[in-house]
């Protein structure tokens, strides 16, 4: 059986690529822990996402996507961050207010332990529409950016919440950094990988 393909996602590929990351976030505990409400989840997340990473990804070539867009890895290299001003807003417009507290302190942990360093890529999103899950589709992305770091000496960094993923991570070299946990918020756990 022939093995998809990774493809670079481009521009005219956004409204695709924020559908799959929709789809496959639905049941993610940090995001259903920010926006509980089905429908306001369907309707925010996108606009999250796209402000957060997609964009700016998107610009930069560093976000990729399998065949018909079962799956998606959206990216930041080195340097390159989101709309600090929207995100901003999009916080304090849809994070309900006894939870911004507790999200404002799991911001500040995650900060912590982001690296300082100008040869890190971000991972914001893995994302892998329900559909078409348990078909190896995350670990294919994830060896298809792994070579690029290991030929041009980069590392990776990423979160996850999902203790689902943390296996997926470390069969392809990430390695735990810690654990944040604050409030009522799951837990997140920060991961990197240097290169090989």
């Amino acid at each position: 059986m022939r093995q998809p393909e990774v493809l670079e996602a481009k521009s005219g590929d956004k409204k695709k690529v924020l559908s799959t990351a929709c789809l496959a976030f639905s049941a993610d505990p940090f995001m259903r822990w920010i926006l509980p409400e089905g429908q306001s989840y369907l309707d925010k997340y996108r606009e999250l996402v796209e402000i957060y990473c997609c964009e700016k990804s998107l610009q930069n070539s560093t976000a990729f996507m399998v065949e018909s867009f079962a799956g998606t890895a959206i990216w930041l290299p080195p340097g390159v961050f989101g709309d600090e001003q929207k995100i901003s807003d999009w916080i304090s417009e849809n994070v309900l207010p006894e939870k911004l507290e507790t999200f404002e302190q799991v911001l500040d942990e995650m900060e912590k332990y982001h690296p300082k360093d100008n040869r890190s890529w971000y991972l914001a999103v893995l994302a892998v529409d329900p559909a078409f899950q348990r078909r190896g589709l995350g670990s294919i992305m994830m060896k298809h950016v792994n070579r690029i770091f290991d030929e041009k000496g980069f590392q990776g960094f990423l979160e996850t919440s999902n203790p689902k993923n943390i296996s997926l991570y470390q069969r392809h070299g990430y390695e735990i950094m810690g654990e944040i946990k604050v409030g009522d918020c799951p837990v997140v756990t920060p991961m990197i990988r240097k290169p090989n």
